[in-house]
């Protein structure tokens, strides 16, 4: 299935969970700091670890305890800003790199507001991130290192 802003605003109004195969994350998620790069990258391989599955940049989630994991609203990035070139970039740092990754731009608004969804395929390899040096895996809603369990 395609991805297009209406999909994306379903996911909002029909309350959609994340889970292990899905996560949110708003605007402020990406940036180009180390914080950011070693988030980002944890993400990725994380989802990659575990069952694959799909990353939302620019859906922001619910601050509120019980509504956490929830999506509130779109929280377009700025394209001019964060390039769908300088995600790939960072995202190909990972140890090994992770093979198939889609990445699709939906358009926001006309002042350069995207979304970005990230198709993370699950691997047959554990990855690494090669800003911390560790292992990822998703539970549940987060990307917890691997202990070697």
């Amino acid at each position: 299935m395609d991805w297009t802003l209406e999909r994306l605003e379903g996911l909002i109004t029909g309350k959609v969970e994340e889970r292990l195969d899905l996560e949110y994350k708003g605007a402020q998620a990406l940036g180009n700091t180390p914080k950011h790069k070693t988030e980002l990258v944890k993400d990725v391989t994380a989802m990659a670890n575990s069952a694959g599955g799909i990353i939302i940049y620019g859906i922001k989630e619910y601050d509120e305890v019980g509504l956490r994991h929830l999506p509130e609203k779109l929280d377009p990035i700025n394209r001019h800003i964060v390039t769908k070139e300088w995600l790939e970039n960072i995202i190909n740092n990972a140890q090994p790199r992770i093979s198939d990754i889609a990445i699709s731009v939906i358009q926001i608004d006309d002042t350069g507001g995207v979304v970005y969804i990230l198709e993370v395929p699950q691997s047959h390899t554990a990855h690494q991130n090669p800003y911390d040096k560790k292992y990822y895996k998703r539970f549940n809603f987060s990307a917890e290192p691997m202990n070697g369990d």
